[in-house]
This record gives structure tokens, sequence and C-alpha cells, in this order.
């Protein structure tokens, strides 16, 4: 196995070496020598890397050529994710070494129409490892697909280059998962194939996707054990373009998904929140990647068939004969997933069938959104998987009661009995378990969420273990892993320990900024590393916390920093019709490799790219003013969740709407501005002390009602206005804010109080019926015209509320209008919130 899953991750690695126009092991000229040729080059030139680099090398050199059942295995699966490469008509100057990687979201289509060419131009991807981060400027963000990329093959050469320099770093024998994760560092934005004439390709999936995606269904097949004459039928069938007679079904898509997330986030209170929130919700990212690992270990996998994870959600490619295995997997993490959380958390796991024949049809997409309901019934079943114990404990687990009840001691944050309750004396900053009436006293689960959040915030890397131990009393997060046979750890990089894989935590964060500036900050491998044992990787965590003196501020103190009144805004964003962007907008192209691109580039922007985007909303504010609180480029958001094509955001509340339209607008230019590839945001405003889990229901609430008003929304103070388009409402409400704010500081804020009582013209009842009160408009129109005499400086200001007065009693019809409608009201209440006085 170990060598069928090298192989074919590494067997079109020799694309990356020939457009560096390096010479041949025979000659000085890259010529006359293909791809494979090269693979197979790079496999003997790193053969120190490998147990058994004799094989690997020839595995590579003939899945052109198959001969032996190990060569057809690398083979097929070469054709099983390579079937994206559809004609084109030939451009006439397209090369290997010139063609860039077409932005994916510029090959989406509405409808399953053509591509939205007269929309927007093709957008490329200049050839760049992946390093999310910022340019020189620290303006422009790295990455970003552009219309003038560079490429050619200097960058070729440069590119690889630092690929070899970090290839001779490994020092583990046969170790594919640092390979993988140096694949995706430097292959993300080298395209798979490229324009060669009129049976070209066109070149939108990257060298990475397709590797990771052969090597996925490689291992499936070898697991499957298929004999060698059923390799020649399949072979001979797809070359005579017979593949929809292949249904026999040799693969299975498992899918995972964890229930109950939002509950369990949110459903804590305000106090020592700030600390839990981000404990949590990097708990429920580690569990879906734990138990996604977890799977792959167990059935003999590898870290390249785990499709998708995250936002509590994962896809594993397997063989049809794991199907045995499943169900014993399920049932023994949903065991200790009952135990710790008394059903609060509940993992869903199923699977479904797919056929070689899936692979060059809609076949993929079908059985995907099978799945999808296959999920959502077992969801309504949740741990039936467990009765059949026969375990009271289990019965008592399932159905309760989970606690003593009467006079008791519960946790400040979740609520929960607990038989030790813990508080964190700031003076030594050391938990001590002592019961003190006026400390916030916390369980032994909480405690470890408040840790995994200092802990995230202070570490460099992620280590996983894999170990035999096992905890009889599951008190926290590693705990629960250790049962699952893992040991997670987050290190600093002098205390990694020499096994397992560490993964370099890339978070968004400003220390970032000045270390990005050394090479060896990107490094995957430390260069004074001595660790023979270990495997290196990379992950993005989205890390963003509203700091004072390097410490995680309370709510309270978050709610302070709001300009005007002293509210928090809790916010949720997330992509609109996300299923309908897979099932759609790939159009006849829902290839496994260009699904797995185009999920890949979702996750990259929310988990990599939204914790720049928030930290530089603060840079660039602090450097625009006059302030010399260092503290202050810290920030005040607190980013709970980003990741997947969702976000969660809480901090001073018109903090947080201009970040969520600076998200917005990013999130546009990332995507190339595709009318179908919109993002939709809602915020709740609400006190310091008001908790959680409402506050996140209320965010949840004006979310849905962007998507209701038509999606590409966003909705404040319980209204939902266009946004990111020319002349949208949106910025309409934001241009009369600021005309509004302009006006009362140049005369006086009765101004102001007039200007409110368009609310009492507004009733619910009046908006529905389209009716309107014009006599108290006029009476309006009186008031701004005797302060038009009264301050002649400001006629122009008040000359436009007035007209958008007009304008507002024109539309038509009223209650079909409502954004247009409400755009007054709006402005007007946001200006008088930001002009509010601060109460003591």
């Amino acid at each position: 196995m170990r060598e069928i899953a090298l192989s074919a991750l590494l067997h079109d690695i020799g694309k990356f070496a020939q457009r560096a126009r390096l010479p041949s092991a025979s000659s000085t000229s890259p010529e006359g020598k293909n791809h494979s040729d090269y693979s197979e080059s790079f496999v003997n030139e790193n053969d120190m890397l490998f147990t058994n680099a004799k094989i690997i090398a020839k595995l590579c050199a003939s899945h052109h050529c198959a001969k032996e059942k190990n060569d057809k295995i690398i083979q097929l699966a070469d054709w099983l994710s390579s079937t994206e490469r559809e004609e084109v008509a030939d451009s006439g100057t397209s090369s290997s070494l010139n063609d860039p990687q077409i932005c994916i979201f510029s090959r989406l289509r509405n409808d399953n129409t053509q591509a939205e060419q007269q929309e927007s131009e093709e957008l490329y991807h200049s050839l760049l490892p992946l390093i999310v981060g910022w340019k020189d400027d620290r303006q422009t963000l790295m990455g970003y697909p552009t219309k003038k990329p560079n490429i050619g093959s200097d960058y070729y050469k440069s590119m690889w280059n630092n690929f070899i320099e970090e290839v001779k770093r490994i020092k583990k024998k046969d170790d594919l998962e640092t390979i993988y994760y140096l694949l995706q560092k430097y292959c993300s934005f080298i395209p798979s194939a490229t324009r060669w004439g009129k049976k070209g390709s066109q070149p939108d999936i990257s060298l990475f996707d397709h590797l990771k995606t052969t090597c996925a269904i490689a291992c499936s097949l070898d697991a499957e054990n298929i004999p060698e004459s059923e390799y020649n039928e399949m072979l001979d069938m797809i070359r005579t373009k017979k593949e929809n007679n292949l249904a026999k079904e040799h693969f299975l898509i498992i899918s995972g998904d964890i229930s109950g997330i939002q509950h369990f986030i949110y459903q804590i209170s305000s106090k020592g929140a700030a600390k839990a929130l981000k404990g949590r919700s990097m708990y429920i990212q580690l569990l879906t990647e734990i138990t996604a690992r977890y799977i792959v270990d167990e059935l003999g996998l590898t870290l390249a068939n785990i499709l998708f994870c995250g936002g509590g959600h994962f896809y594993i490619l397997a063989a049809r004969k794991h199907e045995d295995r499943l169900g014993e997997l399920k049932k023994k993490v949903n065991e200790i997933l009952l135990k710790v959380h008394n059903g609060e958390l509940y993992l869903a796991i199923e699977w479904i069938g797919l056929g070689i024949s899936d692979f060059y049809s809609d076949g993929l997409i079908r059985k995907w959104s099978q799945l999808g309901e296959k999920l959502n019934n077992a969801k309504k079943r949740k741990f039936s998987e467990l009765l059949d114990l026969n375990s009271k404990e289990v019965y008592n687990n399932i159905f309760g009661p989970y606690e003593e009840g009467g006079v008791k001691h519960t946790c400040d944050s979740c609520g929960a009995e607990s038989a030790t309750f813990w508080y964190k004396d700031d003076e030594t900053n050391t938990w001590k378990t002592d019961w003190v009436e006026n400390e916030n006293m916390f369980c032994d689960f909480c405690k470890s969420m408040i840790e995994l959040t200092e802990k995230v915030k202070e570490s460099d890397y992620l280590q996983i273990i894999r170990t035999n131990e096992t905890k009889a009393n599951l008190t926290g997060y590693q705990d629960i892993f250790n049962n699952l046979g893992y040991l997670v750890n987050l290190e600093k990089q002098e205390t990694l320990k020499n096994d397992g894989i560490s993964l370099k935590l890339y978070k968004g964060s400003y220390i970032e900024y000045t270390k990005s500036e050394s090479k060896d900050f990107h490094y995957l491998i430390p260069l004074e590393c001595k660790n023979t044992n270990s495997s290196f990787g990379f992950k993005f965590v989205p890390i963003v916390f509203p700091l004072k003196n390097g410490r995680v501020k309370s709510l309270d103190d978050v709610a302070k920093e709001a300009k005007g009144t002293s509210h928090l805004g809790i916010a949720r964003m997330d992509v609109d019709n996300l299923g309908k962007i897979f099932s759609k907008g790939l159009g006849d192209y829902k290839t496994i490799s260009r699904i797995s691109t185009l999920s890949r580039m979702f996750s990259l922007f929310f988990e990599g790219y939204v914790p720049y985007i928030i930290n530089r909303y603060y840079y660039n504010n602090y450097n625009n003013s006059n302030s010399t609180d260092k503290n202050e480029k810290e920030g005040n958001a607190y980013l709970v969740y980003s990741g997947g094509d969702d976000v969660f955001v809480i901090g001073p509340w018109n903090e947080i709407i201009e970040i969520l339209d600076e998200i917005n607008h990013q999130f546009r230019e990332f995507t190339g501005r595709r009318k179908n590839v919109t993002i939709s945001a809602g915020m709740a405003m609400v006190p310091a002390k008001y908790p959680i889990y409402k506050g996140a229901e209320l965010a949840k609430e004006a979310l849905e009602k962007s998507k209701k008003s038509g999606k590409n929304r966003i909705c404040i103070f319980d209204n939902a206005f266009e946004w990111d388009i020319d002349d949208c409402e949106y910025e309409k409400v934001k241009q009369l804010r600021d005309t509004i704010i302009d006006t009362v500081k140049r005369t006086t804020k009765g101004l102001l109080n007039k200007l409110s009582s368009l609310y009492y013209i507004l009733s619910p009842e009046e908006l529905e019926e389209g009716r309107i009160d014009i006599q108290r408009v006029w009476v309006l129109h009186y008031y701004i015209n005797r302060y038009i005499k009264k301050y002649p400086d400001v006629k122009q200001n008040l000359n436009k509320i007035k007209e958008s007065y007009d304008k507002m009693i024109q539309i038509q019809p009223r209650d079909k209008n409502r954004a247009q409608f409400m755009i007054i009201p709006v402005a007007i209440k946001w200006a008088e919130l930001l002009t509010r006085e601060k109460k003591e």
C-alpha cells in the first residue's frame, strides 16, 4: 500500500520539474523527455527518502504504459482523477510554461449554462507557493487571482529549487504526510494540465488536487484487491468510451457530520465566555479532524483519502470492502461522545457506493446528494447504533437523568453540575479548585476549553501522535482524543516530540507580519529540527482575539470599545447557494479533482484569509489614527469560527458591521466577482451581558432574513440590504448615515431627534399595507427647511436628506420594496447610535 500511495502522490511531479526546464538525467536538455521520466528521476535522485525507491520510481515511470497490476492501479486512478481534461479550441499561443492556472471560480456557470464570459474576464493564479499573507505594502493579500499572472520558466525554476530545498530536509522514511503538505504548498497554483493544442485541456485544476485525488483513488483500488484481468477490462472500456458500463461499485464515499455544534458552542453564559468560545470552536475543528484521521488510519488509508474536512463535516474516499468496518468505528466514536457530552454532540456517519461510471457523469454529485439525505435521516436516529450494546450505562447516558438535581453548585459557563470546580487565580496565573463565591467557577470540561483557547493563542504547532493509552475518566478534550488513539497537543517549536505529525499553525495574526519576512518561517521543517520520526505539515487556524497587553479582553471590555452606544455586535455570514454552486456551477465537468479544487479554495478563504482581513482592518485603523497606544493595534474582534463557508464573529457593534463589509468585499475579489458566488451576513446588536446563545440565535435570524430577502445581502438593525454592487441599497444607507452625522455635528443633535420621528411614521402595520402618513413627512420637510435657514452652511446636506424623503414616498409598491423604503430609518438609527453619548 505505501508504495502505491507514494507513487500515486508523485506520479506527475515530473510536470513541475519539466516546466522548470531542468535537464534530463541523460541529457543537458529537457527536450525529448516526458513528465513521467522526470517523475522517475525525482524519486531516484531522492532515494534516501524511500524504503523501496526503485519500485516507486518504476511505478511513476510506467503509469502511461502500464504492464503490471500495480502500474494499472496508478494508470486507472490517474484516468479517474483526470476526467476533467476537456477539449478546447487551439489558442495558437499556449504552452505548458506560460499557461497559468485558471481560477476555478472563473469556470462556474449559472444553472448549467455556458460560463459567464460576458460578466467578467477570466482570472488566473500567479505561480506562487501557498502562503497566505500580505504583500510588502501590507495592504494587498498574496494568492488572489489576477488578470495578469506571473508565470513562466523562471518562476517554475525558482519554485522548484525551493521545493527541493524543503524535500532535502525530510528525515523520516516514506514520509507521505510531509510530502503531501509540500505538494499542497508548492503545487496548489500549478495547473495539472495545460493547453497543448486542439486536444488540450482547460488548466483549471491544480497539480496538487490531481495528485491528491489520484492517490486517494489508487489507495482505495489497492485495498479492493481487484484481479488484474478486471483492471484490463476496465481500462479497455474507458479507452473505447464505454465507461458507462462500469457501474460496479468499487468505492465508498464516507461522510461524517457532527450534530449539535450550534448548541454546544453558543449555549454558554457570558461569564468567561470570551475565553471559552474559541476553545469550543477549536475543539469542534479538532474533533472533526481527529475523527476523520481515525477512520482513514483504521481503514489503512492515507491523508489524501480525506477529500474534505472542516466545519464539523468530512468526506472520505474508501474501498467498498471497508463498509464492514464502518459500523464498528461509528459506534466507538459515539460511545465516547455520549459519555462526555451526554448526547449534546453526535457524529452521524453514513456512506454510499460509487462505481467507475460515476466518475464520468453526474454520478458524483448525485451520490453526494443521496449521501446528504442519508445523513439527515441518521441525525433523526441519534445513538441508535449503541442500543444493541444492551448496557444500562449507555441507556442512562442516552435517556438520562444526567445530574442529581437539588441545591448544587453549577458551572458558570455551561451550567452543568460537576464533581470538581476550578477558578483561575489571576495573580499566580494558576488554576485552583477551592469554591470561591465571587469567582467564575468552571467544570473540568469548560476549564479544558479555556486552556485550549490559551494554548492555541500561544502555540506554534499542533502535534498529533498515535497512542495506545486510554483514560477511564474523560474530563477534558485531550482525554477524548486519547481514547480514539491520539495524543493531541499544542506546542512551541522547542517542545515538539520526535513522533507523529507536527502541523505549523498559520493564524493570520500580527506576529506573522514580521515573521513572514524570514524565509525560515515558511519552511515546514525548521532548520534546527533533528526529529527523524516526525512528519511536518501546516494548518490554517483562524485566530483573532480581542487583546489588551496580551490577554483576552472580557466581552464587557469589548463592548466598551464600541463607538456611541456600548453594545456588542454578534454576526454570522455564509456563502449563498453553496449546494447549487457545486451541483450546477461546474456544469458538465463535476469531476472529483475539480470538486476538490473548489472546496479547497472556499476553505482557503475562510480559514486562511479571513483572519488576515480582520487584522488588517485593525492594522489600518491603528496606522491611520493619532493614537500612540500600541495595544490598539491588537483589535477588538473575537473570531469565534471561520471555516468551510461561514463565519461567526463578535466585537464592538460598529466595528463588526465594517468588518463584515470588508470580508464580503474581499470574498468578491477572491472569487472574481461571479454573479452566482455571493455571501450574506446578519448582525444582532446586544448588551455585553446578553446570553451568547441568544445573541447567536438573533444573528442566525438576521442571516436568514438576508437569505429570504434575495441573498447577497447584509441584515443590520433588523433590515436586509443588497451590498457590494453599484448603487446598492447598503451603500445608500451608509452615504445617508454619513450625511446625517456630518449635518448633526455642524448643527445640533435636535435635528437627529426630529429625523428619528420617522420611526413613528413607519409602523409595521402601515409598512405591510403599503401606507404612510404623508402629513408627518411634510412636517419633517418644514423642520428641515427651518434648519436650512438657520444653518445655510449645511444646506447641501439638508437638501440631500429631504430628497431622500421625497424618493421614499414615491416608492411603489411599498410593501414589495421594503429595503429601499427602510434606507432612511436605518441610516437615522445608525447615526443616532454612533453619536450617542456613553454612560459612565
